[in-house]
């Protein structure tokens, strides 16, 4: 036991993964953002300088206007390109999602020898008219039973594949709509005109390099917190793939843990499910070495030591014709109470050639056959002694035993002395028997723990 437990391998430690905080991941975004929309302030502020000194600047009305029309388109690129990020957010989302479901779906299809749930259940249904055809061997029914069960629960994988293929579906779904919302956009003529525009303001610009310096220094400080706003959003999408990228490993370890606990279970039924085997097999190996006759022997010595004390008769050796055989089954017979005993086997105790003692019509018969010359006899009939006519009167123990072995007990006293003879005849045949019957019940006891245990190696722990 020492040893087995030695050669285990040792189990590996395994890092507990905690899972992330959502409140301080939210209080983190929301600090984020707070920074974000006080640069915006400061980043309206400055833009509200620069119209304010366009508009101080001396020049001709269609300048005015050029700068206005520029603010508008803008902002109207602005707005555009605010709309138009969660839309491509979304369609590389659905693009993403489409792909992930296509490699699942062609995964799990590959494990399962059927994609509809149809061909699942004609299949079960062609194994069960087998099954009830009756002409098959249990260990291919067995065989049946077991692809049954696994093709019913392969229903629910080819469910979940359909499920799958329905969200594909809404997302390309989804996509088609994404595709028309972008083509209705005027970014393009937006940008044109934008250039336009720009170029010649730019011109007139030229003319006013003195105002357009005070102008740059706003647009670079302007520059400078678009820059600090965008690295603030870099830092958040930063926080939130961390966040989210721990969540996935916390469950990941969760599900590797229970996948592990599962193992664990079912390796200790597996055992468990051994020990029983390996118990039983050995319980009938300790059954199979006791004695065979063992029992209905010792049944024989106690009827015969009773009958003889109780009713003053000799031993079987002066009612037995040849002594040496008396003597020989009294020494091959084990002492009452020093040999395991077996349970009875009253099919066939009684050896071939021997009846028991019968009583018909107050009529006496033995296990003798009559003789022929018994008429002639009868006709001058001896009177017999009140003494041999007495009754004779055994205990429930007693009787109990001659019924184990299939004998009838004697009515009468003079009927005891054949009864110890048919008695040693019977225990006689039984030990003759003995050796014999042992070695049939070892060998029906190995046939049995050979099947039980290619039972159990053909049985499937879950």
């Amino acid at each position: 036991m020492s040893d087995a437990v030695a050669t285990e391998p040792a189990p590996v430690k395994r890092v507990r993964v905690i899972k992330p905080d959502a409140n301080k991941h939210k209080e983190n975004i929301a600090k984020i953002d707070a920074q974000i929309e006080a640069l915006r302030k400061k980043q309206d502020e400055l833009n509200s300088k620069i119209n304010s000194s366009k508009n101080n600047e001396n020049g001709t009305s269609s300048r005015s206007a050029m700068i206005e029309r520029l603010k508008e388109i803008r902002n109207e690129q602005a707005e555009i390109k605010k709309t138009r990020k969660p839309i491509f957010d979304r369609q590389e989302e659905c693009k993403s999602a489409i792909s992930k479901l296509s490699a699942e779906i062609k995964a799990a299809q590959s494990k399962q020898k059927f994609n509809k749930i149809s061909d699942i259940n004609n299949q079960i249904k062609k194994y069960e008219t087998q099954i009830e055809s009756g002409s098959l061997r249990l260990i291919d029914e067995k065989k049946l039973l077991n692809e049954i069960s696994t093709l019913r629960r392969s229903i629910k994988a080819v469910e979940a594949i359909e499920a799958q293929q329905k969200q594909i579906d809404s997302h390309k779904a989804e996509l088609d709509t994404i595709s028309q919302q972008l083509s209705g956009t005027n970014s393009a003529a937006l940008s044109n005109e934008y250039n336009e525009l720009q170029a010649k303001l730019d011109t007139l610009k030229a003319k006013h390099s003195d105002e357009r310096a005070a102008i740059d220094s706003l647009y670079t400080e302007r520059n400078s917190f678009k820059e600090k706003i965008d690295a603030l959003y870099d830092q958040k999408r930063a926080a939130i793939t961390q966040f989210r990228t721990k969540t996935n490993e916390f469950y990941e370890f969760q599900q590797e843990d229970r996948k592990l606990k599962a193992e664990s279970e079912k390796a200790a039924r597996a055992k468990d499910a051994r020990d029983k085997m390996l118990a039983i097999a050995q319980e009938q190996r300790e059954l199979a070495e006791l004695p065979a006759y063992q029992d209905e022997i010792n049944n024989c010595n106690t009827l015969i030591a009773y009958l003889q004390s109780s009713f003053s008769i000799k031993g079987p050796e002066s009612t037995l014709s040849n002594g040496d055989a008396a003597d020989k089954t009294t020494s091959a017979t084990p002492a009452l109470g020093e040999t395991k005993i077996r349970a009875p086997d009253t099919s066939s105790n009684i050896p071939e050639g021997l009846k028991p003692i019968a009583r018909k019509d107050e009529e006496y018969f033995t296990a003798q056959p009559k003789k022929k010359n018994q008429k002639k006899k009868a006709a001058t009939p001896n009177v017999p002694s009140a003494a041999t006519k007495t009754g004779v009167k055994l205990p429930l123990t007693m009787l109990e035993r001659f019924s184990e072995l299939g004998l009838i007990p004697p009515a009468r006293i003079n009927q005891v002395t054949d009864s110890i003879k048919i008695i040693n005849e019977l225990k006689e045949e039984f030990i003759k028997n003995q050796d014999k019957a042992t070695a049939e019940n070892r060998e029906r006891a190995e046939a049995k723990i050979a099947r039980l245990m290619s039972e159990f190696s053909e049985t499937q722990i879950e």
